[in-house]
């Protein structure tokens, strides 16, 4: 059977659109015309813009912060809920869309995000001089927001030690308001705090289970002075004998063997909530010990980013990399188990073996 030939068609596009949508009166839909500033100064322009920023939150960007099943109605209807009465909330929402749709192939965008998050921030100061029980949730809920705004914009500070320094100290901030106002905590914190999540080891490969041994034994090794362990004699302690260390280092081991499982996505940066702040002291004064935990936990960050979590970025292999080269500077660089430390966690972040100092 031999196909008709077909009548060729005229072309009914113009330059100021497509005549069939003329003839139907019907607008053709056109891309949006950003700025950094003319949303700001144009109200329908703006209006146009929070709600495409509001439906991208609801439809994908709150999916990235999504940990557990009980995230879902936390993230997608209680936060839009709260932002209508706490502007903050309201700014944070659109910075955090904005930057994932900037993240997604649209640089245009990236202005948007950094202008929304100053709105947010400055509105963010304002809500804390009046925290209470009614919207000590809200407060919460930002902390964890704006430090996975700076996790996705590396520019606001290069360095990735410096990232997590000021994502501790967020945490910890909006942790003490958690914990005077409402005994609360967003589901997967208090999912990994409640200890009945039981990790299975078994998944992990055996390079993997070495490396952990390996931080095991380096912690009955290392000593760390009193002032980080706790100590009333002012002597120093092994760091397997100090509740910080130890602490620290089951949750990196808990993380890697729910990253292999995969219940609770995300499960490393629960950190903040789990170790107590004495190692956040630790890491500031570049204690040995506490440096190789978070070398670790860059590691596993690594290992977490996929394309769902945009926000994560390099930071993991930008952690590895600026911790190993800080050991390499501190009292535990000769010793051979550190040293194989180094190497695994540079391999593992797709970064060269480490070598030896010579001196």
């Amino acid at each position: 059977m031999v196909a008709e030939k077909q009548t060729r068609r005229t072309h009914t596009k113009s330059r100021r659109g497509c005549l069939a949508c003329k003839k139907r009166h019907v607008k053709p839909i056109q891309p949006l015309s950003l700025s950094a500033t003319a949303f700001s100064s144009t109200p329908g322009s703006s209006r146009l813009l929070e709600l495409e920023l509001m439906h991208r939150w609801s439809t994908k960007t709150w999916a990235s912060l999504y940990s557990v099943p009980d995230d879902q109605f936390f993230l997608q209807e209680h936060l839009p809920r709260t932002a209508l009465f706490e502007s903050y909330m309201m700014n944070g929402l659109f910075a955090l869309a904005a930057a994932d749709l900037a993240s997604s192939g649209r640089p245009e965008y990236l202005p948007i995000a950094y202008e929304y998050s100053t709105m947010a921030t400055a509105d963010y100061q304002v809500a804390l001089q009046r925290v209470s029980r009614d919207n000590v949730h809200g407060i919460y809920a930002f902390a964890m927001m704006a430090n996975i705004f700076n996790f996705s914009m590396p520019a606001l500070s290069p360095s990735a030690l410096t990232r997590m320094k000021v994502a501790f100290d967020t945490v910890a901030g909006a942790s003490d308001y958690i914990m005077t106002y409402a005994h609360w905590r967003p589901p997967c914190s208090s999912l990994v705090r409640s200890g009945s999540l039981q990790p299975n080891m078994g998944l992990l490969s055996s390079g993997t289970r070495s490396a952990l041994d390996r931080l095991r034994s380096l912690s009955r090794q290392i000593r760390v002075p009193a002032s980080f362990a706790g100590t009333v004699n002012n002597n120093s302690s092994l760091a397997a004998d100090v509740r910080v260390y130890q602490l620290a280092i089951s949750h990196i081991e808990n993380s890697f063997a729910e990253d292999a499982e995969g219940k609770v996505k995300g499960y490393c940066f629960c950190i903040c909530d789990v170790v107590p702040p004495e190692y956040m002291a630790a890491l500031k004064a570049c204690e040995p010990m506490a440096l190789l935990i978070l070398m670790y936990y860059g590691v596993v960050v690594n290992q977490s980013s996929n394309i769902m979590m945009w926000w994560i970025k390099s930071t993991g292999k930008d952690l590895v990399a600026e911790v190993a080269a800080m050991l390499q500077e501190t009292s535990i660089a000769r010793m051979s188990d550190a040293q194989e430390a180094i190497s695994w966690a540079r391999e593992e972040v797709g970064l060269p073996g480490y070598a030896a100092p010579n001196h």
